[in-house]
């Protein structure tokens, strides 16, 4: 095991807690912004820096087919429901959604990187 995969290991664990402590450090949840707000944008970082490390080619076009897929299906099943798009609802809903759909990229992502 090297001390990258340690690291990468800490990351899933330590990303959550530093935003933690960013939104109560800066009281941020006046302004709206919640834990999956920051938290998502970190994950995607870290999900390109250890594709770059540990895999031949970046995972990042995998990424971003997922959440291309995920935004039409948002969309799609909102025009379904309500026949009328709000863009405010569906970004809200995207990027809630997105955040669980980062967290389990990294999760996978990391479980590639042993196997691999």
């Amino acid at each position: 095991m090297t001390i990258y995969t340690i690291i990468a290991i800490l990351l899933l664990f330590l990303t959550p807690l530093f935003v933690i402590a960013i939104i109560r450090l800066f009281n941020l949840t006046q302004y709206g912004i919640k834990f999956p707000d920051l938290t998502l944008p970190l994950y995607a970082v870290e999900i390109i820096s250890i594709s770059t490390h540990f895999f031949a080619n970046s995972v990042i076009f995998y990424y971003l087919m997922v959440m291309a897929v995920l935004a039409s299906g948002i969309a799609l099943g909102l025009s379904r429901k309500k026949r009328i798009l709000s863009y405010r609802r569906w970004l809200k809903i995207f990027w809630r959604s997105a955040f669980l759909t980062t967290t389990l990229f990294y999760i996978v992502t990391l479980i590639l990187s042993f196997i691999l």
